[in-house]
């Protein structure tokens, strides 16, 4: 395993990066993470694809201050973070607990920052609209 410094921090951090896992094994793989091996903190790093999802996060992500660094950090939107979450769990055949949780943790915590109607208009789209509107009103994912 490969260690790296950043030194954009103080002190530097040191990130475990394994460089085989930055490469794509098939066309399934579209992700890889940093672990600070000081600390256990990982960061995910996720690969761009062609879909309207991909492009939402890219096109609308948020510049966000770091504390105690003089770097800033993109992240993907609250909005486009839940409508991440309902394709993943979606995909995953619906069954992931900590999935769902996720989502309606964002919900509850985005409040002024999701932007609902392009949040129900694009879910509609995808055909996770169901799934957005039973997380919203705080129930399970099952019919």
């Amino acid at each position: 395993m490969e260690v790296t410094t950043v030194s954009f921090s103080d002190p530097p951090l040191r990130w475990s990066l394994r460089p085989e896992l930055t490469q794509p094994r098939t066309a399934a793989d579209d992700s890889f993470n940093l672990i600070d091996t000081d600390i256990s903190f990982k960061i995910d790093f996720f690969v761009l694809g062609d879909t309207l999802l991909d492009q939402r996060q890219l096109d609308r992500r948020i510049l966000i201050p770091v504390l105690g660094v003089s770097h800033a950090l993109w992240v993907t939107s609250p909005t486009d973070q839940v409508l991440r979450n309902l394709d993943w769990f979606h995909s995953g055949d619906q069954c992931s607990e900590q999935q769902w949780r996720d989502i309606r943790e964002i919900l509850r915590v985005g409040g002024e920052d999701l932007d609902l109607h392009d949040l129900e208009s694009t879910a509609e789209m995808l055909g996770l609209d169901r799934l957005l509107y039973r997380a919203l009103a705080g129930m399970s994912p099952e019919v």
